[in-house]
């Protein structure tokens, strides 16, 4: 736009680009500098600062820190993100404005990591300059709550209890019921469940645990929780499923085709679909997810079906998966679930010594197959592998360090991931459960964890007291994914799920079997605890 004299178009493109709370592309750089040059100074500083502060909104310090280098003004505020400690002496002079005030809630939450109980007393203190907001309140609650609870302090109990008093934040109250699980309260888990909101409670985690804890209190299954498991064990998901094992039932995946075929042809000669078949076809994939985005917006739902149907037969999984959650098909399990890369998969499984619908799970949840893959941190490929990861995991096999285009080679990305969490698995002692996490959370946050944990403790509410959300939902999506790419692989098609298949032969604790306990770091288990039932 710039090179062919749109200097306003260049401008107004340029500064969407600028605003964000992430570091840009290298590339970027010639745009943007072009860009700050056409501006007065005080332009400057005041797109300067409003980046700053989208980058704390973000968690990023270093970027914000970074953009306020040139500012006269900004020297404490750089400080204080360099040096967070600084809050303690600083915090009493910084002036009562927006970006302070954001500046301070940021700060408050990196200490917290470090030292809980001085950053709690200096959150109060600072309350009353700044005089935060409810919302802002809460998020300082969540994030001391968060690492209270992972830091596994005794007095977690009473400080969720101190700081909500009315249970008025729903997250603050899970954690009660979470703990509650832990100590095997429980009374105290209905009681808790009972003071969630009526939108939250209602959940499939929490009527799960009322059933659960209904069950344990009164030592058998009671027409209550056989009603509320019944009703879960009829859907999918990882509470379903859990349910179903309880019931010792079948599980229900609910599977439903609907895809008009007639749509195809029509679909297919798109000029946008011509050009990303042709695209992926030649190898440039992030190319041709480019054209099928912006191909797909304008279709209708039943267009969209047709398109993800014929991205399956294409052999291009990730635009298949995408495209039916794009078109809410929730329950078309060839296109949400598809058998991508099984050549591969099916032999780098073999070699590492893992299940396939394990492996199959984790690629799913990691990247739905998009062999372009990249995340914010860095992570490449199918199996999402971090770059460090993989050369370590080359050093292990004996083969030479992977380019990033080897990480965006389905083959040896699936080869070298499958390695990996085979990798894990012996680490943790067997442990499939653990070694999920893992693969997530990376396993010395997990070992972390058991190095806290003084007893053994049931499987699902070992999974539920973990304190990394972005963790717990993974692991659950992970089970629940295995099962059903379990059923696929024998045979089970999705729509007929009263076939009698299931994953994992008697089709008992097939979510969280065969791991069901997980013990401590000082049980001669070796990290793995059968149990005969829950």
């Amino acid at each position: 736009l710039r090179a062919t004299g749109r200097d306003a178009d260049a401008d107004r493109f340029t500064r969407k680009l600028w605003n964000t709370g992430y570091s840009l592309p290298e590339r970027c750089d010639t745009v943007l500098a072009n860009w700050l040059y056409r501006l007065s100074t005080e332009q400057k500083e005041t797109v300067h600062w409003t980046r700053a502060r989208l980058a704390l909104q973000q968690g990023q310090s270093g970027l914000a820190e970074y953009l306020l280098r040139d500012i006269q003004k900004a020297e404490l505020a750089r400080d204080i993100l360099t040096k967070p400690d600084l809050l303690y002496q600083k915090g009493h002079v910084l002036e009562v404005n927006d970006f302070n005030r954001l500046l301070v809630i940021h700060t408050l939450q990196r200490l917290a990591a470090k030292d809980f109980q001085a950053s709690n007393t200096l959150w109060h203190q600072l309350n009353l300059r700044f005089q935060f907001t409810a919302k802002e309140n809460y998020a300082l609650r969540d994030r001391f709550a968060r690492e209270i609870i992972a830091g596994g302090a005794d007095f977690a109990r009473n400080w969720l209890d101190a700081n909500d008093r009315q249970f008025e934040d729903h997250y603050l109250t899970e954690w009660r019921v979470r703990l509650a699980l832990k100590d095997r309260d429980w009374e105290a888990v209905q009681r808790y469940i009972a003071a969630l909101p009526e939108n939250v409670r209602h959940k499939a985690d929490w009527k799960y645990w009322w059933a659960r804890a209904d069950i344990e209190q009164h030592q058998r299954m009671t027409p209550q929780a056989k009603a509320v498991l019944n009703a879960l064990a009829s859907e999918r998901g990882y509470y379903s499923f859990l349910s179903a094992d309880l019931l010792r039932k079948k599980y229900q995946l609910g599977g439903e085709r609907t895809v008009n075929t007639k749509l195809i042809p029509e679909v297919e000669n798109l000029p946008g679909m011509l050009r990303a078949r042709e695209l992926h076809w030649h190898g440039f994939v992030a190319n041709a997810d480019t054209e099928w985005r912006r191909a797909v917006r304008s279709l209708s739902q039943e267009q969209q079906v047709a398109a993800a149907q014929m991205a399956l037969d294409w052999g291009w999984s990730n635009a298949a998966v995408l495209t039916a959650l794009r078109a809410k098909e929730w329950d078309d399990l060839e296109l949400r679930f598809p058998l991508a890369f099984q050549e591969t998969f099916e032999q780098s499984a073999s070699n590492a010594g893992i299940e396939l619908n394990w492996a199959y799970a984790i690629a799913r949840q990691e990247s739905a197959f998009a062999e372009h893959a990249q995340s914010r941190v860095g992570a490449r490929g199918v199996m999402q592998l971090m770059p460090s990861t993989a050369r370590g995991v080359a050093r292990d096999m004996g083969r030479a360090y992977p380019t990033l285009g080897d990480l965006h080679t389905p083959a040896i990305n699936i080869e070298m991931g499958t390695y990996y969490l085979g990798q894990l698995r012996k680490e943790f002692g067997g442990n499939h459960i653990l070694a999920t996490a893992a693969y997530n959370a990376g396993p010395q946050r997990i070992k972390r964890v058991l190095e806290r944990q003084t007893e053994v403790i049931p499987a699902d509410i070992w999974i539920e007291n973990l304190p990394y959300g972005e963790t717990r939902e993974y692991i659950k999506n992970v089970l629940a994914f295995s099962v059903v790419y379990g059923l696929k692989l024998k045979g089970c098609k999705s729509p007929s799920v009263q076939t009698g298949c299931n994953a994992y032969g008697d089709g008992r604790y097939a979510v969280i079997a065969p791991n069901l306990y997980v013990a401590d770091k000082d049980a001669n288990t070796d990290g793995v605890r059968r149990a005969e039932d829950l």
